[in-house]
């Protein structure tokens, strides 16, 4: 993973409504972060901005030493975790968890290194969810969800 480093960021929408008034974050290389605040605090909207789903008004915003200010979200490499856990119920564990990496062309051998990896790192290989049991059965969708995204190695997630 890489360091996530915003700058007296803002975000200021065309009608003059001022999100973020101005954020200086760093979030080291392997660190856990987490956004706590009230409903409209502009949580989302910071996280938005870092995944280059919403345009940064102002500031600079760094992952690892390369700016990402103009950085489409395809190319920042950066994975998120929803609520709502994004699974195909329709699939096995496994199978949610590999499907970010066949769309990528991987080969077979990567995928199951990358899953398996990601799987016991966040424990989703022992109970109360088996990989291989059908993902509507699974009552661990929140580490489900972050092993598909970790699979892929996103330099920041």
């Amino acid at each position: 993973m890489a360091q996530v480093t915003l700058q007296q960021v803002r975000k200021v929408y065309a009608n003059g409504y001022e999100a973020v008034k101005s954020i200086d974050l760093a979030i080291h290389d392997g660190e856990f972060m987490v956004l706590v605040g009230p409903s409209g605090c502009a949580k989302s909207t910071t996280l938005r901005m870092i995944a280059g789903l919403e345009d940064i008004t102002s500031g600079d915003l760094f992952i690892g030493a390369r700016k990402v200010n103009d950085l489409p979200p395809s190319k920042r490499n950066v994975a998120m975790v929803f609520q709502d856990y994004a699974l195909y119920p329709h699939m096995t564990v496994y199978e949610n968890m590999a499907y970010g990496l066949r769309i990528r062309k991987l080969s077979k051998d990567e995928i199951h290194q990358r899953v398996t990896n990601a799987a016991h790192v966040l424990s989703c290989l022992t109970s109360p969810c088996p990989i291989w049991m059908p993902s509507s059965g699974c009552t661990c969708g929140r580490r489900l969800s972050s092993s598909k995204r970790r699979s892929r190695r996103p330099w920041c997630m």
